[in-house]
């Protein structure tokens, strides 16, 4: 049977080797480390770069701080949207409180 992996990806020079092993053209690749993610223009350059020449059928998720001031995650998702990251996975957005519902709900476009 046909079973997909989630690399996980810590520099930038990994997620370029990973992408071209066997059988990762289908793969999905969750980069952890802020070396991975863009702190400077400069970075972000050099991973839109490397996001341009993976195979259409790789998946990107970044994880994505939750519960910043003035929802700031948002910003910061749609920015690595713009960088070529395909997906977003929101960390400790459910902390067990009332709010989580109002929250999950804002965050996925329902309000």
């Amino acid at each position: 049977e046909d079973v997909g992996i989630i690399w996980t990806v810590n520099e930038a020079e990994q997620l370029k080797v990973l992408a071209n092993t066997e059988n990762s053209a289908r793969g999905v690749f969750l980069l952890l480390d802020e070396s991975v993610l863009p702190q400077t223009e400069e970075n972000a350059d050099a991973l839109t770069k490397t996001l341009s020449g993976l195979p259409n059928s790789i998946v990107t998720i970044a994880p994505l701080p939750t519960m910043l001031p003035q929802n700031a995650e948002i910003a910061l998702g749609k920015y690595y949207a713009l960088l070529g990251i395909s997906s977003m996975l929101l960390m400790k957005v459910c902390v067990g409180d009332d709010e989580d519902i109002k929250y999950s709900q804002r965050h996925r476009g329902d309000q």
